[in-house]
Parts: structure tokens; sequence; C-alpha cells
């Protein structure tokens, strides 16, 4: 893999589901600080303690054994802090769900 840009190094990826974790630990895997952002506490706490329920596989590793790597690495955590994510990152991914009542979208 090519080395990142220094500009592009740190990112911060806002919403930590099932599209926001696999996106994150992406970028982590190619060298760049990820700033996981959500606004569950339970779901931050468990991912930076190396927990999730996703069952994908890259390479044959499982995303919960790239997690732990990403994790010991310091290249990946996830936060609650979103003032500290967009202080440190110039990069920024929005990843979160629209609502939807009744057919439209709540934004």
């Amino acid at each position: 893999m090519s080395e990142v840009k220094d500009e592009y190094k740190n990112v911060a990826i806002f919403g930590q589901g099932y599209v926001g974790l696999p996106l994150s630990l992406s970028f982590a895997l190619r060298g760049c600080n990820v700033y996981g952002v959500d606004v569950v506490e339970k779901l931050v706490n468990e991912i930076n303690n190396g927990i999730t329920y996703h069952t994908e596989k890259f390479e044959d590793k499982g995303i919960r054994e790239i997690l732990n790597d990403e994790l010991k690495n310091k290249r990946y955590r996830a936060t609650l802090d979103f003032n500290e994510a967009m202080d440190v990152c110039n990069n920024i991914i929005v990843t979160v769900g629209i609502p939807i009542k009744n057919g439209e979208y709540e934004l």
C-alpha cells in the first residue's frame, strides 16, 4: 500500500454503525489516524474495548481482530468528543442514518 499524505492522515468518521466502523477501520489499515465519533456512550465504550458485533472480514481477518489491532496500534479510537475530532482532523466523513417517519425523511 502506498503511504498516505500528511494532509489526509487525520480522519474523523461520524457514526460508528454498520457503515462507519468498517469504513473507519479501512482508513486505519491504510495508515490514517482515525477518530470514530458516535453519540452512543455504550457503543463507544464497547468499541474501545475491542467489542463489535460486526461479522465482516478483510483478507481473512475478522473485523474484531482488525479493530483490536488498530486500537493497539493507536491508529483508531472511538470517541464521544466531536470537538476534539474536529480540532484534530481535516477530513470529515458522516455516516449517520437519516430517520424516516411515514415514508418521509426527517432532516
